[in-house]
């Protein structure tokens, strides 16, 4: 119990004033001195302004009908007489929150503290009241926000959470406890272990603890295991929370089942995977446009088809990329174009095309394109499948250029066995002999014809057509020198160097270096750069044989050689019967394929 010194008890009264008064002015709250009966002694200006009343207007009345609320009345008498009685009372000395009224009538909370006080010898009471209407209010905002919010949580389909600083979880809504089958309350602090996929639950911690560290958004994937070991995926988005001065809370989150469109996904995945094998591994290209005829899918046939890769295609016009420009050079519109119009068509379109490598040459393709339609019949795209038919073209072509071939070698063939015949039999001195030539030449001809034959009457080398027609001649000895770059000769050209080589080999077989032993023979060629281009300069050369003498007339050999092959070659050829073996020289423009 307070004692106050006597100079309260010589102030005049009201009691309070001296050292009393200044004492309740210089207090922050409100001051109410009351006597032992209930009545007011003394108040403080902030008493006056948090209660109405003037100090004059409160000094001699009860205290309950100035500031107690009437339905607390009764308590705080009954407070005053057992204090009175006893000595004790249940507000005494406790801070308490009470209802108080203003003059104006409204009511308001109030922290309240009383204390009892003698002055002089009566019985007096001392009560420091603050008004707290701001924070009840804000307590009571509070408490409603957190109510709303629990409503708002619990009634959402997202499952929400809220995490501290540290990353444990302080909050779940009631949709977590229906998902996983955990009371509420054992999800909290690290309760989260309990649900997270036991193989992903270190490397979500560290990436839970990372963004809370970062202090960043985040967004993440998960797998997570119920109560009753069903494993669901989880879309867990989070946020940071601050606190009012700007200190890091933790983090707001909202977690979405998304175990269905996970194994949509998945299986989309798996179907996406058996596609790719099918169409990469197909032979035929495959190309899929959408309503705009922008390519949205080629498959690897497709790619090295037409030389680009998907990604340079991807939301390109086919046409503009591939079938822009037509083999003359002149600029293929896209409303001319087949493929283009299966889609408005809703049509399937077969034919041949030209397309446009990437290199920049052009290739014949066979095409079909049809359009793709969704369920409700609406052309969506168009799928087109091509084929290189280059091979084919030339086939066809090597096809009829071989029949036509065909007959004219025939007739050629005839024509020539016709005439070596007429002149191996023509004034032969022995039957023998003019049918060992017959059959030479004949031998010679077969040759180059099965060598053309492997090389599908296309271009042939002119090595092998030398090697060829001189391996029967050949012992097996060192005496032959054959040399020169290989060049490609056409069927026409090497079937008369064949019959001219032949007679030239039979000849120094019969009277030249291939009659004896020492005899030494020499195949050369080369090319030549001239002002009127390349030259083939070929050049046959006898050694080491006998004595060689000019020939008193000219066969049938010598006139295939000079005359037919210089004909064929469009060149100068010449044959010298020098003592010391023949030499034959073949000057004549280089005969490449197309001469």
């Amino acid at each position: 119990m307070l004692q106050v010194n006597e100079e309260l008890d010589r102030a005049a009264p009201p009691p309070g004033t001296g050292m009393l008064r200044p004492m309740l002015e210089a207090a922050l709250d409100a001051v109410v001195v009351m006597r032992a009966d209930g009545t007011v002694a003394d108040w403080n200006g902030v008493a006056e302004a948090t209660f109405g009343w003037h100090r004059d207007e409160a000094i001699g009345r009860l205290m309950a009908d100035l500031i107690v609320p009437p339905q607390h009345r009764s308590a705080h008498a009954e407070g005053l007489r057992r204090f009175t009685a006893t000595g004790r009372g249940p507000v005494i000395g406790r801070r308490i929150e009470i209802s108080a009224l203003h003059k104006n009538g409204r009511e308001f909370p109030v922290e309240l503290s009383i204390s009892p006080i003698m002055i002089g010898e009566a019985q007096h009471f001392i009560g420091f009241l603050r008004d707290i209407s701001e924070r009840a209010q804000s307590d009571q905002r509070l408490r409603d926000s957190e109510a709303q919010f629990r409503t708002m949580a619990d009634n959402s389909p997202g499952l929400i959470w809220m995490a501290d600083a540290g990353g444990a979880i302080v909050f779940v809504n009631q949709r977590y406890e229906e998902v996983f089958g955990y009371p509420v309350a054992d999800l909290h602090g690290t309760g989260w272990r309990r649900i997270i996929h036991p193989d992903d639950v270190d490397a979500f911690h560290q990436t839970f603890l990372r963004t809370v560290t970062e202090q960043a958004r985040f967004r993440t994937e998960m797998r997570t295991v119920t109560r009753s070991g069903e494993v669901l995926w989880l879309q867990c988005d989070g946020r940071p929370r601050f606190e009012e001065d700007g200190s890091f809370a933790g983090y707001v989150g909202v977690n979405i089942d998304i175990t269905d469109t996970k194994q949509a996904q998945d299986s989309l995945r798996v179907t996406q995977r058996r596609l790719d094998a099918v169409l990469n591994n197909a032979s035929v290209s495959i190309f899929l446009m959408d309503d705009k005829q922008q390519c949205i899918y080629m498959n690897r046939a497709a790619e090295q088809l037409t030389g680009f890769r998907f990604e340079e295609t991807r939301g390109r016009p086919l046409h503009d990329v591939i079938h822009h420009t037509r083999p003359d050079g002149s600029h293929f519109p896209l409303h001319e174009c087949a493929i283009d119009r299966a889609f408005p068509e809703k049509n399937n379109t077969r034919g041949e095309e030209v397309f446009v490598h990437r290199d920049g040459h052009f290739y014949p393709v066979a095409f079909t394109a049809s359009p793709v339609c969704d369920e409700d019949a609406n052309t969506v795209g168009t799928i087109i499948e091509v084929q290189d038919i280059t091979e084919r073209r030339r086939a066809e072509n090597h096809q009829r250029l071989l029949i036509d071939e065909l007959n004219h070698r025939v007739k050629n063939t005839l024509s020539i066995i016709q005439g070596i015949a007429r002149q191996s039999f023509k004034g032969a001195a022995a039957w023998h002999e003019a049918r060992e030539a017959f059959e030479g030449r004949l031998a010679a001809l077969a040759a180059t014809y099965n060598l053309l034959t492997d090389q599908h009457w296309d271009t042939v080398s002119i090595s092998a057509v030398i090697e060829d027609t001189l391996r029967p001649f050949r012992d097996g000895t060192q005496r032959f020198t054959i040399e020169g770059p290989d060049l490609q000769i056409v069927p026409k050209t090497a079937v008369t160097l064949a019959l001219g080589l032949n007679e030239l080999a039979t000849n120094a077989a019969k009277y030249g270096a291939l009659k004896t032993d020492e005899g030494q023979l020499e195949v050369v060629w080369r090319t030549v750069a001239t002002d009127e281009g390349e030259r083939l300069r070929l050049m046959w050369r006898e050694s080491g044989g006998p004595h060689v003498e000019q020939p008193s007339r000219q066969g049938f050999g010598t006139r295939m050689v000079e005359r037919a092959l210089a004909i064929e070659l469009g060149g100068q050829v010449r044959i010298d019967f020098r003592p010391e073996g023949v030499v034959c020289t073949v000057d004549a423009p280089l005969p490449r394929t197309g001469a």
